[in-house]
Formats: C-alpha cells, sequence, structure tokens
C-alpha cells in the first residue's frame, strides 16, 4: 500500500504524457499491460494495472477494449493485482468521458465486479469491489444499468450475506475471548466491507429507478438485517 516516491511521480508525469497525446502514448502502456500480465511476479501485474488506469485518467478517453487488462486482473491470484484493478476501476468511472467505448468498458468491469464479489474471501477487497461498481453505477443511464440488475442484485445479496457471516462469527469470537485482535480486525474490515456493498445497492435501485421493482423485496430483506 505504501508507495514510493518514484512511482508516484512516474504516475503522475504518465498522466501528463497521456494527456498530451493520447491515440500514441494509451496504445503503448496497454501494451505493456498485456506483457506484464504473464509476469510470474504479482508486483509487475499490479503496476502495469496501476499504470493502464493511470495512462486513462489522463488521456480522459479510451479506445475499444480499453477495459480489459482490468478485468484479468479482478481475476487474478493475488490480492494485490486485484486490488489495484478495484482502485483503478474506481480512478476511471471517475475521470473519463461518457463515449461508446467507455461505456462498453465499464458494464464489462461492473459484470467482473458483480462475480468478484460472490468470490472474494478478502474483507478489505470486497469493500474495494463495492465501490467500484458503485461508482460505475453512477456513471451508466438508467437503461444501462438496468440490463445489469439481473446479475448484480443477486451478487450485492449474497455478498451482504457473506460478510454478515463474518461479522457475526467475528462478535462472537470478540465476546468470548474479550481482546482478540483478529476478531476485532475482522469486524473492522466487515463493518467498512457491509457498508460499501449497502451503498452499491444504493447506487442499483437508484439508476435503475423502476426497473428495480421486482428486486426490492429481497432488498428490504437483506437491509433490514444491516439494523440488528
Amino acid at each position: 500500500d505504501e508507495e514510493s516516491n518514484t512511482a508516484l511521480a512516474a504516475r503522475e508525469c504518465l498522466r501528463v504524457v497521456a494527456r498530451a497525446n493520447p491515440s500514441q502514448a494509451v496504445p503503448v502502456v496497454l501494451e505493456a499491460a498485456q506483457a506484464a500480465s504473464a509476469s510470474p511476479d504479482a508486483l509487475d501485474r499490479a503496476a502495469a494495472v496501476h499504470a493502464v488506469a493511470f495512462a486513462l485518467s489522463g488521456a480522459r478517453e479510451a479506445p475499444g477494449g480499453w477495459a480489459v487488462p482490468l478485468a484479468r486482473a479482478l481475476s487474478d491470484s493475488a490480492v494485490w493485482v486485484r486490488q489495484a484493478a478495484c482502485e483503478g476501476a474506481i480512478l476511471l468511472a471517475e475521470e473519463l468521458k461518457p463515449s461508446q467505448q467507455v461505456t462498453a468498458g465499464l458494464e464489462l468491469l461492473l459484470g467482473t465486479l458483480m462475480e468478484l464479489l460472490l468470490r472474494e474471501p478478502n474483507l478489505e477487497l470486497m469493500e474495494k469491489a463495492a465501490m467500484a461498481a458503485g461508482a460505475i453505477l453512477q456513471e451508466l443511464s438508467t437503461d444501462e444499468a438496468a440490463a445489469k440488475v439481473p446479475q448484480a442484485a443477486p451478487a450485492i445479496f449474497q455478498a451482504m450475506t457473506k460478510v454478515s457471516h463474518a461479522l457475526a462469527g467475528a462478535a462472537n469470537g470478540v465476546n468470548g475471548s474479550g481482546e482478540n485482535f483478529e476478531t476485532r480486525e475482522t469486524a473492522l474490515e466487515g463493518g467498512a466491507a457491509l457498508a460499501a456493498v449497502a451503498r452499491c445497492l444504493t447506487s442499483l435501485a437508484s439508476v435503475t429507478a423502476d426497473h428495480f421493482g421486482p428486486w426490492a423485496p429481497e432488498a428490504a430483506k437483506s437491509l433490514v438485517l444491516l439494523f440488528r
């Protein structure tokens, strides 16, 4: 999580370079990311994802297929790579100018993030995935987001259940042992993850409006449990 001054300077410079000539700079970064995706070193793969995110955020426009490196990274075996992809998705949802290519990429990432919510064991990363999904939903139109409801709503409900169970286990551990650091950490991380998932559900329901109606009863059932 700690970044060197060199990396920070390189990222800011990459943003400026990509903004100066996006049509030539961005393909170079995407090509490098494609090569790095095969590296056995997770740090290389994570660095490549960060490079893609910062180059595209500088350019503020994206070619077709721009989201493929991030979507691939969301399925990486290394937590650092998945984290980089989540952070990149949040950044790009906010920075990229609307276009057909950007929308197609955001839709790809949203679907991949929903899959990640279902299988991710790391609570901190679940929080980031939910934050990324929520950021993307805010950038989609009602019809675009509505097409994702059949996949997104059940994934969010299941994520809520999964995190709630982790929190319940942590609460039992703390109550039973008094000063158990690991269970307290789980409680803190789980609480943050659950809040992020709930906000993601808020974004989905808000953006999709009436299209969310059939899912409202299940959403209410899941949310009521959070008041305990």
